[in-house]
């Protein structure tokens, strides 16, 4: 069992490299938030002794931070978990054929991921403490918080974050392992679909979807500060209604498209989208998120200032939107690397079957834009909707025509940073095949 364990584990080097980057990345981040919200919530019990005349106004600074990352990396590391397993289902459909029983497939997939936590949970927290300590200084010199907050107990309350990061893996990876059940070879050669379930999934994802549209639409709910803050709500609630029922919908307007086509560099292109449809996704969603909250951080953000100083809002936002794209964005880039570079069965084929070398870099690259415009598509209506009726309810359309222009430059910043993230395995790929 250990042999085996190893074996898989080499031969799935560069997939498990794009998940540890993602894992530690995220360990980093969601310790920082754990550091950063368990402080403040100190500082509130012992603020008489500590000197701190509104520790609560710290932790309303700190917790919407916190809130989108923390959610960002649950999220990403949901997203990333199964995405792994998505991706080697290959190997894993070769186990089951040498006489692996599910229950030990399952095993491996546990000790792989686990290992991978314990490193990068151990990692996360040294390096939470000085990345605290420099945003804490950063935001001092604004004089955006007290300076006499600190972080007062750098590891004492961090047994929570290590707990709950612990349980929500095992969490995510025993439902991730479900689909492992479907790796039977005789189940596979049977199309059948549980129209129950799938009909469950319609609902739920539905619920999700208009629940937020259906509170958009309603003036009271979206008046001033009540409705900038639901709006944050409102983008949780469709990232998870569109994380269950967004992949059928995708798919069905690329199989439309598949379908409709008679150009044959077309039809390989969205062939090889569908075919790859559930690696896709996961990225895709990914990138979706880092869009939406970096539109509301543009266009929404307000943070109370400690002595209501005007000039200290611009850098102060600006550093945590900065914060909050860069996570989002690294995270999607190591999701687009690990699909890019698991295309290689793909690509050799298409040389096989006597495609040209450029024509084949140009259907991964035609790949890569497609996953971006999709996202810009989605984004583009939800930000309609959820943006645009807020200033709507509130009168004040011009303010949202200015912040369409930056949010339209920070859509074609990730287009291009898309396609440049893409070169690197394209180019592997291309060079090694």
């Amino acid at each position: 069992m250990i042999k085996i364990f190893f074996k898989q584990f080499l031969n799935n080097i560069k997939i498990y490299t794009g998940l540890f980057l993602i894992l530690l990345i995220t360990s980093i981040f969601l310790s920082t938030s754990s550091l950063l919200l368990t402080n403040c919530i100190y500082a509130i019990i012992n603020k008489e002794s500590l000197n701190i005349l509104n520790p609560i106004l710290i932790l309303n600074l700190f917790s919407g931070l916190a809130g989108i990352i923390i959610f960002l990396g649950l999220f990403s590391i949901f997203s990333c978990i199964n995405l792994t397993i998505s991706l080697k289902r290959k190997h894993y459909n070769l186990l089951r054929v040498l006489g692996l029983s599910f229950k030990r497939i399952k095993i491996t997939i546990f000790y792989e991921i686990m290992i991978l936590v314990a490193i990068t949970i151990s990692l996360s927290l040294p390096i939470s403490v000085p990345l605290s300590k420099l945003l804490l200084n950063y935001l001092k010199e604004n004089n955006a918080i007290e300076h006499n907050f600190y972080i007062f107990k750098e590891y004492e309350y961090q047994y929570i974050y290590v707990i709950a990061t612990f349980l929500f893996i095992i969490l995510v990876t025993l439902l991730a392992t479900i689909s492992i059940k479907n790796l039977n070879y005789r189940s596979l050669l049977k199309k059948t679909s549980n129209k129950t379930k799938h009909i469950f999934k319609i609902i739920f994802g539905a619920i999700f979807l208009l629940i937020p549209l259906a509170l958009v639409f309603n003036k009271y709910t979206m008046e001033g500060e009540l409705g900038q803050g639901l709006i944050i709500n409102f983008i949780i609630s469709f990232i998870i209604g569109f994380s269950i029922i967004g992949k059928g919908l995708i798919g069905w307007v690329l199989f439309k498209i598949y379908k409709k086509t008679n150009t044959y560099f077309i039809k390989i292109m969205f062939g090889s989208i569908l075919k790859n449809l559930d690696q896709i996704f996961y990225a895709l969603v990914l990138l979706i998120c880092t869009i939406m909250f970096s539109s509301y951080a543009v266009t929404l953000t307000n943070l109370t200032q400690y002595n209501n100083n005007i000039n200290n809002f611009i850098p102060v936002t600006n550093v945590f939107l900065l914060i909050i794209f860069c996570y989002s964005f690294i995270i999607f880039s190591n999701s687009l690397v690990i699909y890019l570079i698991e295309q290689r069965s793909d690509y050799k084929l298409l040389r096989v079957i006597g495609l040209r070398r450029q024509t084949s870099n140009l259907l991964l690259i035609f790949s890569t834009m497609i996953i971006s415009f999709i996202t810009v598509f989605i984004w583009s209506i939800t930000y309609i909707i959820f943006i645009g009726m807020y200033y709507y309810w509130n009168s004040n359309i011009s303010y949202l025509l200015i912040n369409i222009k930056k949010v339209f430059i920070i859509n074609i910043i990730i287009i291009l940073l898309n396609l440049l993230v893409s070169i690197g395995p394209i180019v592997y790929i291309s060079w090694k095949y």
